[in-house]
């Protein structure tokens, strides 16, 4: 009966505050909403990929080598805790296109004529290869950015001789969910750069490969003792001239992807925490204010036997229904967004393939984490209510005692003070909590506009200085093979050339202790106009005679600074690892590099 007559008064207390309820349920349902979407987003994402991966038998370890041989390969098998092994040929090559001076780059990569493959291609439309000397796949993602069907013909140049293929089939591969061409590509250019896929005989003979390959994909038995074998594969292979060898955690692609589920996730859980915790302090101050008003009705229940229990839990059950309610409708509405967001990432990354689940796991758990942070306010902003005594309530609350603030003793400066002034600095100072929140709600509210007008200028300022201060040439022009110094001359002669350098790059592993890292080590001239080398203390250096010089992301990653000795583990055969004093540790917004 008790507790009866308190619920009717609890739907009237909600129903004279209807504004102020529904504002703190929007609030919790807009935090709930977004940890629902973006928590089973991220699981969807996770769960689709994994399937995708398993569909197309993706590869746990990729090798790039100059040349070996078929028998090089099949001796890989069930070694190393290797348990397959494929051999094929990848080549970037130019694409023949109506307007001359556009240049498109596709990257071929020969299938092999077995059944069971690794990184096998997922057919869109059209068929596989039926005519393996003229056929050709091409990823989805190019043939729309180009407007390629089934059925055109691609001019393709290997080795300055034009194939003219036709297209059979569209196709997905798990190696390009995102489609970009190295590590220093920054983004997408689905029109500039694409992928094709040709029949493995076809390869041999228009790159006069024979019986070789110049890359070796494996799936392993063991993912968690990859670097095993990855150790073992590099001593087993230098002999044919090892470039690089990519896990399946580093592989361009499934890295892109795989940190953008990670943020998912993250943000997921720190989103939500931040909504909840502005609806739990408005709640409090909703609560203690009902009490401050209610102070007269709450006396009267006190006389007419009702206990702190019944009057506390009466006030929490408002906030308890306002995160029910909040939850119910923010995880409701995130359950449908979240299959919303999986499809705009699908078509980010291109998957073929949508796994849509709903884990209601998540749900239960908005709803009692709501619920916690509402009772938890609940409770505190009803805790006046033990201090209310049923005599005293019949009377107005006392006035709180006036006295003299900290500022009232520096004569110089109050004085100088108008009136006005000197009621807002009291005001202040007697109301320390009040001034103290909303000092903080205006400070977070102009710090979310500031981060974001600074992400903004942030994102030009280092493009602005990675390519107009630190890189200053227009051009850069990349060899599929390194030559002679003497090219330098010939470009010089054929083009307008304002100034022109050499410079070399190649793929190393740098290793400090168990620290590791594959990056590209670039070689220029000690005179350099191309390169502004800057140190962390932000001096201007020219490269050392002898040593090597480190970007600061790289030897962050590596735990190394200036005067350290690192060792370069060299993939090029018949040369030994070296050891190598670090000179210096330089900026550089964009990339890592040595």
């Amino acid at each position: 009966m008790v507790m009866k007559k308190l619920n009717i008064r609890l739907a009237r207390l909600i129903k004279n505050s209807y504004g102020q309820f529904i504002a703190v349920i929007t609030v919790i349902a807009v935090g709930l909403l977004v940890y629902t979407a973006m928590k089973m987003a991220a699981l969807n994402l996770e769960s689709t990929l994994n399937e995708y991966y398993d569909i197309t038998n993706f590869a746990h370890i990729n090798t790039e080598v100059v040349k070996i041989p078929r028998s090089g390969v099949e001796g890989l098998k069930n070694k190393y805790g290797i348990t397959n092994a494929q051999g094929r040929i990848v080549f970037d090559v130019p694409l023949k296109v109506e307007d001359e001076n556009e240049k498109v780059t596709i990257r071929v990569i020969s299938l092999p004529d077995s059944d069971e493959k690794i990184n096998d291609v997922y057919l869109v439309d059209g068929e596989e290869i039926k005519n393996k000397n003229k056929d050709i796949l091409v990823v989805e993602q190019f043939a729309k950015a180009r407007n390629i069907v089934v059925g055109d013909t691609l001019r393709v140049l290997i080795n300055e001789r034009q194939y003219n293929l036709r297209v059979s089939g569209i196709v997905a591969s798990p190696e390009y969910i995102y489609l970009i061409e190295n590590e220093q590509t920054l983004l997408p250019l689905p029109d500039k750069f694409g992928v094709a896929f040709v029949g493995e005989e076809f390869a041999r003979q228009s790159f006069g490969f024979g019986s070789s390959y110049n890359e070796v994909i494996m799936t392993v038995k063991d993912e968690d003792h990859i670097n095993n074998t990855e150790d073992k594969l590099e001593k087993a292979l230098k002999k044919y001239g090892v470039k690089k060898i990519i896990v399946k955690e580093n592989q361009l692609s499934n890295k892109m992807i795989s940190e953008e589920i990670k943020q998912l996730q993250k943000m997921s859980q720190i989103i939500p925490l931040l909504f909840l915790g502005v609806a739990a302090l408005i709640i409090a101050v909703m609560i203690s204010r009902m009490v401050k008003k209610d102070r007269i009705p709450i006396g009267v229940m006190k006389a007419l036997g009702y206990s702190n229990g019944h009057i506390i839990s009466h006030y929490t059950k408002y906030s308890l229904i306002i995160g029910i309610i909040g939850a119910i409708v923010g995880t409701s509405l995130g359950m449908f967004l979240a299959r919303a967001m999986t499809k705009l990432y699908l078509q980010y990354f291109n998957i073929p393939i949508l796994k849509v689940n709903f884990y209601y796991k998540y749900t239960i758990n908005a709803i009692i984490l709501s619920s916690l942070f509402c009772m938890a306010a609940g409770l505190w902003g009803g805790k006046k209510i033990l201090k209310i005594l049923p005599a005293e309530s019949m009377r107005p609350e006392a006035p709180v005692s006036g006295k003299r603030i900290l500022i009232e003793g520096i004569k110089i400066l109050w004085t100088r003070l108008s009136f006005s002034w000197k009621m807002v600095m009291r005001n202040i100072f007697r109301s320390k909590k009040r001034f103290l929140f909303n000092l903080i709600g205006v400070s977070l509210s102009f710090g979310m506009i500031f981060i974001t007008l600074y992400q903004l200028n942030a994102f030009f300022y280092i493009f602005e200085t990675h390519y107009g201060d630190f890189q200053k040439m227009d051009y850069s022009i990349n060899f599929s093979r390194p030559l002679n110094v003497s090219v330098v001359k010939d470009l010089n002669h054929i083009a307008d050339i304002d100034h022109i350098e050499p410079k070399s790059e190649f793929p190393f592993e740098i290793i400090n202790g168990w620290r590791s890292k594959v990056v590209n080590i670039i070689g220029v001239k000690r005179d350099t106009i191309f390169y502004d080398f800057k140190n962390i203390e932000k001096e201007k250096i020219k490269l050392p005679r002898e040593g090597i010089v480190l970007t600061e992301n790289l030897a962050r990653a590596l735990d190394v600074g200036k005067g350290d000795r690192i060792i370069i583990n060299t993939f090029i055969p018949h040369r030994e690892d070296v050891k190598i004093e670090v000179k210096d540790v330089i900026e550089q917004s964009l990339g890592i590099n040595a």
